[in-house]
């Protein structure tokens, strides 16, 4: 079911969306994320913005992540190397700032049984939940599944659960400014 919008002045929660590719490759015009993209916004009834950045080796790590601040946020799920504790796309790193302070209510964090970022997900979430921060985290785990499963494969059972999964968190809570 689609959580679309029936007043023209109903506010939306704005999505900054940060493609794939390891800070290495794609961009947002890459079909695969711009068809997920879609597909989500369709959904969820959000506005969308797909970040664009200056990609390694080129523009090795710090660059993107410096570019993604400059269009007003940051990631810290997709990285050059997946041993990498840089703090700025790390949250959990022994150097990161105290994740009492984050600027949300709430969070979700969505992993893949398979995937080979599912432990750090995790750790996230865990870290989170015992820092003190006065939010609400929840996860949500898809089973059998691998990295970046939900791209590769709009119509799955599983991709469609996780946009409809995606599109009840964005709206949760929304209130009615009419």
């Amino acid at each position: 079911m689609s959580l679309h919008s029936t007043h023209p002045n109903q506010k939306l929660p704005l999505l900054v969306y940060f493609h794939g590719g390891a800070f290495c490759v794609s961009s947002p015009f890459t079909p695969k994320y711009n068809n997920y993209l879609n597909a989500l916004v369709a959904e969820a009834n959000v506005i969308a913005v797909s970040v664009n950045y200056r990609k390694a080796a080129k523009h090795p790590m710090p660059t993107a992540y410096e570019d993604s601040w400059a269009k007003r946020a940051a990631t810290w799920d997709s990285f050059a190397n997946p041993d990498n504790n840089d703090p700025r796309v790390n949250p959990v790193s022994t150097d990161g700032p105290s994740l009492v302070g984050l600027g949300c209510r709430r969070v979700l964090v969505c992993v893949a049984e398979k995937d080979v970022l599912r432990d750090r997900g995790w750790r996230y979430y865990e870290a989170l939940g015992r820092s003190g921060w006065m939010g609400v985290v929840e996860i949500m785990e898809t089973d059998g599944e691998g990295h970046g499963f939900h791209l590769n494969d709009l119509d799955c059972e599983k991709a469609k659960g996780l946009i409809t999964r995606l599109a009840t968190f964005y709206n949760r809570d929304m209130t009615s400014n009419f």
